[in-house]
């Protein structure tokens, strides 16, 4: 299987080695000392190197920290002291103390997707040489396609490698939908129809007795740390238009447009799911899926992840299916201030993309790039990852090999019929056209701060949504102000993929 360790087993590797130490010389990264420090099994052949450690003597460990992800460091630490030869230092870091510094100690490092504008912007990271895209043992063309062509990217430049990335699905009951005459919903507008056919617990086919447990026709985790993903989640495929590139901001002014019709609609709707399920408001993720799986609800809007989780015995009387997020029949245009009707060819969904995920980059400046970028493509690659990136809450399936280990993602005892589900909504949501980018801008965190807390106000009941937006998008264009309205603009462009235009602009 591509990508994995076989690789190292064949004195093949020294050319590509090789080749990957040259692209990185020509894309300006100081890689001087090293050729080809690269992990090998145990026991297996392993090419010879050249590199020498900073005193001239043994070679110095490749440095790789991990941010905001101690569970995935420490898998990685556990992973590679099993299985490779050469030295892998892992630390685990947090973000809050790198918000402003000025180098990373490090050779690789591996984070949240969502800071990827941050680093680039702050050249903290450096871009991959395009060459090593092309290279059979990296795999590229296995990833699934907004991963590989847009998570992965900022401005017209390829700055990561993927971990993968949990897109937000739904969860829900076969059989009780099945009972209900119904099918997975297509759009927003049919989920809001679905919940009073829902709402009776005797589609459950629950024994008699089991009456007084809880019931509910939908969950979403209104109690979630992650509540702004999920709002922007519920109004991508309204707010993505085929013709425009802006969604949160007016990319040529910075004009907030977190105030507009389709984000009001979204979260409208999420007061509206409240109000069905105010148990929602204190749930997470993790909560309301295991409330589908018990028994206690017919669907649920959730992210799901293995990683921290207990086995989970599911009932074979409750089969557990997966389906992409609802849709949209209409698409807001931002610059004619009106709904218009999608064309037949045009998809319903718009995919959040850039929200959650592991990706990892290569630190600027590091002397042993070859080595590390090769590490990291160790880490991602076929052999490798399904061991690896399932300890991240972060992560799902991200290549089209990995069907048959999809079960690593997955709270174990769902059985496979639920993972083969999962398998195909997660590829079926990355592989589509239609996307909604994550705000990802230089100091997204402050932005989106603003914008929880006037979600929250909102599903408390404190204001309309109107009124609630309305506020974010004032405190949007002063902390645009404040930050520089230039500076902002260029970063929110590359964030678009529209880099090639600001400099021709």
């Amino acid at each position: 299987m591509s990508g994995g360790l076989g690789p190292f087993r064949k004195l093949g590797c020294l050319w590509t080695i090789a080749l990957w130490t040259i692209a990185l010389a020509c894309s300006g990264c100081s890689n001087s000392t090293d050729s080809a420090g690269v992990p090998a099994q145990k026991g297996a052949e392993k090419p010879q190197t050249q590199e020498t450690g900073s005193d001239g003597g043994r070679p110095d460990p490749t440095r790789l920290m991990v941010i905001d992800d101690p569970a995935l460091a420490e898998t990685i630490r556990q992973q590679w002291s099993a299985r490779a030869d050469a030295e892998l230092r892992v630390e685990a870091a947090d973000w809050q103390p790198l918000r402003d510094a000025t180098r990373l100690d490090a050779d690789a490092v591996i984070f949240p997707v969502r800071l990827l504008g941050d680093l680039a912007d702050r050249g903290l990271i450096m871009p991959l040489p395009s060459s090593v895209l092309d290279d059979p043992a990296l795999a590229w063309r296995e990833l699934f396609d907004l991963i590989r062509l847009r998570e992965v990217d900022w401005g017209a430049r390829t700055y990561a490698i993927p971990f993968g990335s949990a897109p937000w699905v739904l969860c829900y009951r076969a059989d009780v939908l099945k009972a209900a005459g119904l099918e997975p919903p297509a759009t927003w507008g049919e989920y809001l129809e679905m919940l009073p056919k829902l709402a009776s617990r005797a589609l459950s086919g629950e024994p008699a007795g089991s009456g007084d447990a809880p019931w509910h026709a939908v969950l979403e985790p209104l109690g979630d740390t992650d509540i702004v993903d999920l709002f922007l989640a519920h109004a991508a495929a309204g707010a993505r238009h085929r013709s425009q590139h802006s969604t949160l901001f007016d990319y040529r002014t910075m004009q907030p447009l977190i105030d507009t019709p389709p984000f009001v609609e979204a979260l409208t709707r999420m007061a509206k799911v409240a109000e069905v399920s105010p148990a929602s408001l204190q749930m997470d993720q993790l909560a309301v899926v295991r409330a589908v799986i018990d028994g206690e609800a017919a669907m649920a809007v959730t992210r799901v992840t293995h990683a921290g989780t207990e086995r989970i015995e599911a009932s074979e009387t409750r089969p557990i299916r997966f389906a992409e997020l609802p849709g949209s029949n209409r698409a807001y245009s931002f610059f004619d201030r009106r709904w218009e009707t999608k064309r037949v060819d045009e998809s319903t969904r718009a995919t959040l993309v850039g929200a959650a995920g592991q990706v990892g980059a290569l630190v600027r400046g590091s002397r042993r790039g070859a080595t590390a970028l090769n590490t990291l493509r160790l880490l991602s690659g076929g052999e490798w990852s399904a061991r690896v990136t399932p300890a991240s809450r972060l992560t799902a399936p991200f290549r089209v090999t990995q069907q048959a280990q999809a079960d690593a993602w997955l709270p174990g005892g769902l059985g496979p019929a639920t993972t083969r589900s999962y398998y195909e909504t997660v590829e079926a949501s990355f592989h589509r056209s239609a996307y909604f980018l994550y705000p990802r801008l230089s100091g997204h965190e402050d932005y989106l701060a603003v914008l929880r807390e006037k979600i929250l106000a909102h599903l408390r009941g404190e204001m309309s949504a109107e009124a609630a937006l309305n506020q974010v998008a004032e405190r949007w264009a002063a902390i645009t102000d404040e930050r520089g309205l230039d500076s902002q603009r260029k970063s929110y462009r590359r964030s678009l993929g529209l880099e090639v235009r600001d400099q021709v602009e």
